[in-house]
């Protein structure tokens, strides 16, 4: 639609001016659909980051208590939840198992982060200073639950959550879902385990595709009277380059950040795979498979 634009922007440049009458029309028109077209879009993309932040929320407060003890008991009933409930021998495990995946590793995530921090393992300056001002809260008697604005809660749980999911939106990039699918045999099982060479190259295209989606797929409603050029700097834009920075980082096992979203993604491949290759007789290994992966240098 803009290359129409263009195009006929240019016949009005290089044409004479008695030839302008029979372009003048198409070009208002097209800009007309211009405007329409974008402005669909934007209320698609708010659409969708209000449903992303509604996911995001929910999830944490299906797993966020008023006490560390409450914290753990309803973190723990969500997880064995949704083990117990992932269909184990019908044809839709796999779809089941990947749905319930997402959810399970932002619960994992999210108490792997409060054990760090409890240990005192977690120096990352930002999350720090946030998780300063959650324990004057609860000094103070307060939970996350009692403060919704409280900084630790909006700047560093939920975007953590919000890169969990994420990172399996990126998978449903038509690059990833084309790694997926090559294979010398067509009927070969795009759920089946990767080689080293074809999860590279799937990581970094899934990594690829979901900061896009997070830079150019959803934006937040702008307020009535706001300055959108302003809006754009505001705490939105910082939440946005916190979670394509820990994308990031989920790529380096040097990193104790990106660690809070590789480490659950490696436990839920064992309790969720995801493929036919379920075993509830190996869950107990998992345990053991992370200790062999810190000594590889994974994590």
């Amino acid at each position: 639609m803009q290359q129409d634009i263009d195009a006929l922007q240019h016949k009005i440049r290089v044409l004479p001016t008695h030839q302008h009458g029979d372009i003048g029309p198409p070009l208002r028109q097209k800009k007309q659909q211009l405007h329409q077209h974008l402005a669909s879009l934007q209320q698609q993309q708010q659409q969708t980051w209000q449903h992303f932040v509604y996911c995001a929320e929910h999830i944490l407060q299906l797993s966020e208590g008023r006490t560390a003890a409450e914290t753990v008991h309803k973190s723990s009933r969500l997880l064995g939840h949704l083990q117990l409930l992932a269909p184990t021998q019908q044809d839709s495990n796999v779809a089941a198992q990947q749905k319930f995946k997402t959810v399970y590793k932002a619960v994992l995530a999210l108490r792997v982060l409060d054990r760090l921090l409890a240990q005192g393992m977690l120096h990352d300056p930002y999350i720090v200073q946030h998780a300063v001002v959650r324990a004057k809260n609860r000094q103070q008697g307060l939970s996350s639950l009692d403060v919704p604005d409280c900084p630790f809660r909006q700047q560093v749980q939920l975007p953590l959550v919000m890169a969990i999911i994420l990172q399996d939106m990126g998978l449903l990039h038509p690059v990833v879902q084309a790694i997926l699918q090559r294979a010398p045999n067509p009927d070969t099982d795009p759920a089946r385990a990767l080689d080293a060479n074809a999860r590279q190259q799937l990581q970094q295209a899934s990594l690829k595709a979901s900061v896009a989606f997070l830079q150019y797929g959803m934006q937040p409603p702008i307020p009535r009277g706001a300055d959108p050029e302003l809006a754009a700097t505001t705490q939105h834009h910082q939440r946005i380059e916190r979670i394509a920075l820990w994308l990031t980082q989920a790529q380096d096992p040097t990193h104790s950040v990106g660690q809070l979203l590789k480490v659950p993604q490696a436990y839920a491949s064992v309790v969720l795979p995801g493929r036919q290759r379920f075993v509830y007789e190996a869950l107990p290994k998992v345990a053991l498979m992370l200790r062999a992966g810190v000594r590889q240098g994974l994590y």
